[in-house]
């Protein structure tokens, strides 16, 4: 029996150069990632399906059927860390310079190992991001929050354990 796999060592890295168009695994792989350290809770991902219902009252009940599909939209948060020279990290830094266009960028998040019998996953993201935004309250930490609007999601899954 298994016990659940937490969320610890999760990473989240950016390439910072815009991405246009829906990439293949093998572009994504091609691409340079810089992480983004100190990233806070992983959030929801993946499809989302609208649900379409018609109430058909000759039945006298709901009539329910899955709709459009739309890749969720992903808040990150990050605690701000800067070096000796005031410096912010260049993964945050990069997350704040894609905020402030209208491209889309790739992301990667990657779930180490843990659990004898999970090997880690590999997810590619590609979208817009929103602006970075200050967060937190008198007793918090320093950190920053950002929205991903996902437009492709690319999930990697590692090879089968034996």
């Amino acid at each position: 029996m298994s016990n659940g796999q937490p969320n610890v060592g999760t990473k989240l890295f950016i390439c910072t150069t815009p991405q246009g168009e829906d990439l293949d695994k093998a572009a994504f792989e091609l691409l340079t990632f810089v992480e983004i350290s100190d990233t806070g809770e992983v959030p929801t991902s993946g499809l989302e399906e609208a649900e379409v219902s018609f109430e058909s009252i000759s039945k006298n009940r709901t009539l329910k059927s899955k709709g459009v599909r739309n890749n969720q939209n992903m808040e990150w948060m990050f605690a701000v860390v800067r070096d000796a020279s005031q410096e912010q990290d260049a993964g945050q830094a990069a997350a704040i310079a894609a905020g402030k266009t209208q491209f889309p960028y790739a992301y990667k998040k990657v779930e180490p190992a843990g659990a004898a019998d999970y090997t880690g996953k590999t997810t590619y993201y590609r979208g817009k991001q929103s602006n970075v935004m200050d967060m937190g309250g008198a007793n918090d930490i320093i950190r920053q929050n950002f929205t991903i609007y996902t437009e492709q999601e690319l999930v990697v899954e590692p090879a089968a354990v034996v």
